[in-house]
């Protein structure tokens, strides 16, 4: 990724994701599968009426509890839990933080009826994760799955995928990341200075096109802005 350094790509992903979140100091918000912090987190935890944060790994939560606690953050629940089991009970979420949460389950709807079921009225899902609709990319992946330390539960978008998520909630907004500008990894094997100035055009172009449901199928990660149909 260091071709894109010095891009505003950086720190596109974390605005968009501030944008879509909005004023949460009256919601209830479940910052799912957090680990150590994503990079809203502190932010939410900060802003929200009520913050959750649920991970399976106590190590990691344990990590990010006392990162908060450090910060002078005394709001806030940490949840040690299987987010799909009874164990966790909690409901009526306002908002859901699911950074690089959606693809690591391989039964997709299964996984949202537990999501719908923990959303409130109008509830909002702002989630980011990776897309394999393109064929170099499904290629790519199929090369290095059997390197994979997480290939057991790592199962990202791909048609049906996206059909699932975009069926089964309104779409506020979606937004395709490493659409044309990831043309800039290969360039960039070449020359770093060409590499960097596709970055910059292919990120402005895919900031302003890749909206749409075709346009993310054409990128390798995806964010999206959901509602809970009412």
């Amino acid at each position: 990724f260091r071709v894109f350094d010095g891009t505003e790509s950086v720190q596109a992903l974390s605005q968009k994701h501030k944008e879509w979140l909005g004023d949460v100091s009256d919601a209830k918000v479940l910052d799912l599968g957090v680990g150590d912090g994503n990079p809203l987190s502190l932010l939410l935890a900060r802003e929200a009426r009520e913050y959750v944060a649920v991970d399976l790994s106590s190590s990691r939560l344990a990590t990010w509890e006392k990162e908060v606690r450090e910060a002078g953050v005394t709001n806030g629940r940490f949840v040690v839990a299987d987010f799909l089991s009874k164990e966790f009970d909690e409901e009526e979420f306002d908002v859901v933080y699911a950074m690089a949460v959606f693809h690591h389950f391989e039964h997709l709807d299964g996984f949202i009826d537990v999501l719908e079921s923990k959303l409130a009225v109008g509830g909002r899902v702002v989630s980011h994760d990776p897309v394999q609709v393109w064929l170099p990319a499904r290629l790519i992946r199929l090369v290095y799955r059997p390197f994979q330390t997480d290939s057991d539960w790592e199962y990202p978008f791909d048609n049906t995928s996206l059909n699932i998520i975009e069926s089964r909630f309104e779409v506020l907004g979606r937004l395709g990341f490493l659409g044309r500008s990831k043309w800039a990894f290969f360039a960039a094997i070449f020359s770093t200075s060409l590499g960097s100035r596709i970055a910059r055009s292919g990120h402005a172009y895919d900031m302003a096109n890749a909206t749409s449901k075709n346009g993310i199928r054409k990128c390798l990660q995806v964010s999206y802005h959901l509602q809970k149909k009412s």
